[in-house]
């Protein structure tokens, strides 16, 4: 799998000694990185520090897309979407748990102590015949999360991983004698790249992502907003 590549600021000379003066924002989008934000001023598009302190002047390139980000809804759009075969992100490297059997695939990052996962989860059971749901357990709520995400990646059968993730019982998990910790070492990084801050996350199909549980996941996924 090809190593997965950040947001690169490229940046180009600045025109004159002179920094730029943002006499009106006309506009800001957040980035899909940390304390940077996309600003529109005057017509001309800069990047700004959090703290408005530090303005660059240059070019913003999308090394997964693999193109330059001219404006403000090219911006939004890269931090809303996630082309997960461009990345050639393997999944089954990852030992997925798998919900369904649906032609479109589905990728879920859930806790197995997250409430909002749960009922998510569930709503993902009544369209198991329209998708294909991939779940990566990752652990964000502390130890006891971490052990529950050890014994799903452990377990002997991932029916059984599934069913325990889905129930919240744990107890009698058939675990495998010897298990391969290198999947779950997997999963935490990629849950890191891809910026998962918080559970759940899922990507659909077409590349969308939701931060969080939509109300109503079927239409989140039928009739993109």
């Amino acid at each position: 799998m090809p190593p997965i590549l950040l947001l690169l600021l490229a940046l180009t000379p600045m025109a004159s000694a002179d920094p730029p003066t943002l006499h009106n924002i006309d506009a800001m989008a957040s980035l899909p990185v940390t304390g940077i934000k996309a600003v529109e001023s005057d017509g001309r598009l800069l990047f700004m520090s959090d703290n408005g302190r530090f303005v660059i002047d240059g070019t913003l390139y999308d090394l997964w897309a693999q193109q330059p980000l001219t404006s403000l809804t090219s911006i939004r759009t890269a931090g809303d979407r996630l082309d997960l075969r461009r990345l050639g992100l393997a999944l089954d490297d990852l030992n997925p748990l798998t919900l369904g059997n649906g032609a479109a695939e589905v990728l879920i990052f859930v806790d197995p102590r997250c409430p909002h996962c749960h009922a998510l989860l569930k709503q993902a059971g009544h369209l198991k015949d329209r998708y294909t749901f991939r779940i990566l357990p990752v652990a964000v709520l502390g130890p006891e999360s971490e052990q529950q995400v050890r014994q799903l990646g452990c377990a002997r059968e991932p029916a059984a991983a599934l069913q325990a993730l889905t129930s919240g019982r744990f107890t009698d998990l058939p675990q495998q004698p010897d298990c391969d910790l290198a999947p779950l070492q997997r999963t935490l990084v990629t849950a890191q790249l891809l910026g998962v801050q918080g559970v759940p996350f899922i990507v659909a199909p077409d590349g969308r992502i939701s931060r969080g549980r939509p109300q109503n996941l079927r239409e989140w996924l039928e009739f993109p907003g």
